[in-house]
C-alpha cells in the first residue's frame, strides 16, 4: 500500500498511520508490491480548476502520483498463472492531481475496485514493470512522460534473458485525438490521421510549412508561416534573397 500525508502549514509532530489523516492506495492483489518505486509530476498538464464563487478560471499547479507495483499480474484480476495471467508482468498506476477545495480525494484507492485515471501493464509474464520510475517531459511539450524501469524484461523480441528495458510512456492524450505525447506530431491539435506531407515529423495539422521540412518551426516574423518556406522572414517587403538583413525588417 502506499500512504500519502498532505501538507500543511503547521504539521504534527507524529503520525499513526493506522489512524492519520491523508490518502491511502492498496494494492490490487497479494503481493503486488504496489509502492516499490513511487514519482511525482505533471502528465496532463493540469494548472487551473475552475472557482464556482470568483466565477472564473484560478492557477492551481497540480502535481499527479505514479506508483509501481512490479509484482502485478496485468490486466486479468485473480488470473491463472500460464492460462490467463501476465504473471509477474508488473503494473504502473497514475492518480491524477486534485485540490482540496473544488475536488478532494476520497480516503483511499483499492486499484482492484477504484476507477484509476491511467494503469499501465507490463507486456511480459515476469518483466516487473515498475521497479523504478520517474517523471520528466523529454520532449519539451509541458507534459510529463512515465519513464519505468522493467528489471527482468528480456529486450528485443525476448531474446535477452533478464537483460532489462526501460519504457518512456506518454499516458496524456492532451488533444483526444488517441494519439498519446511522443506518439503525436501534433500534441496539443486534433490530428487522427497523423498526416505529414513534407516528413519532417510535424503534422499538417500543426506545421507552418506543409511541404518543406522545417522541424524547428522557426516563424521569425510571426506570419504563420515558417522561414523554411516564407520568401519575405521578417516581413519588410523586401524578399529575402534580395534584403541585406532577411531575418531584421529595415
Amino acid at each position: 500500500e502506499v500512504r500519502v500525508l498532505f501538507g500543511e502549514g503547521t504539521p504534527p509532530a507524529t503520525v499513526d498511520l493506522a489512524t492519520g489523516p491523508g490518502l491511502v492506495v492498496w494494492g490490487a492483489e497479494s503481493n503486488d508490491t504496489l509502492g516499490t518505486s513511487l514519482a511525482f509530476g505533471n502528465i496532463d498538464g493540469a494548472t487551473e480548476y475552475f472557482d464556482p464563487g470568483l466565477g472564473q478560471f484560478v492557477y492551481v499547479p497540480l502535481d499527479d502520483l505514479v506508483i509501481g507495483a512490479p509484482d502485478g499480474d496485468g490486466p486479468t484480476a485473480n488470473c491463472v498463472p500460464g492460462v490467463n495471467c501476465r504473471s509477474g508482468a508488473g503494473d504502473v498506476v497514475v492518480i491524477r492531481g486534485k485540490d482540496k477545495r473544488f475536488d478532494p480525494f476520497p480516503a483511499s484507492y483499492d486499484v482492484a475496485s477504484s476507477f484509476l485515471d491511467v494503469v499501465l501493464y507490463g507486456r511480459d509474464p515476469g518483466d516487473a514493470l515498475g521497479t523504478e520510475v520517474t517523471l520528466g517531459d523529454p520532449n519539451g511539450d509541458g507534459y510529463d512522460e512515465i519513464l519505468a524501469g522493467v528489471a527482468d524484461g528480456a529486450g528485443p523480441a525476448n531474446a535477452r534473458a533478464f537483460g532489462g528495458e526501460f519504457w518512456l510512456i506518454s499516458p496524456w492524450d492532451a488533444d483526444s485525438d488517441t494519439r498519446r505525447g511522443l506518439a503525436d506530431n501534433c500534441p496539443e491539435t486534433y490530428n487522427s490521421n497523423q498526416f505529414d506531407s513534407d516528413n519532417d515529423k510535424i503534422g499538417n495539422a500543426c506545421d507552418n510549412c506543409l511541404n518543406t521540412p522545417n522541424t524547428d518551426q522557426i516563424d521569425t516574423d510571426g506570419d504563420g508561416q515558417g522561414n523554411a518556406c516564407d520568401t519575405d522572414d521578417d516581413d519588410d517587403g523586401i524578399p529575402d534573397a534580395s534584403d541585406n538583413c532577411p531575418l531584421t525588417a529595415t
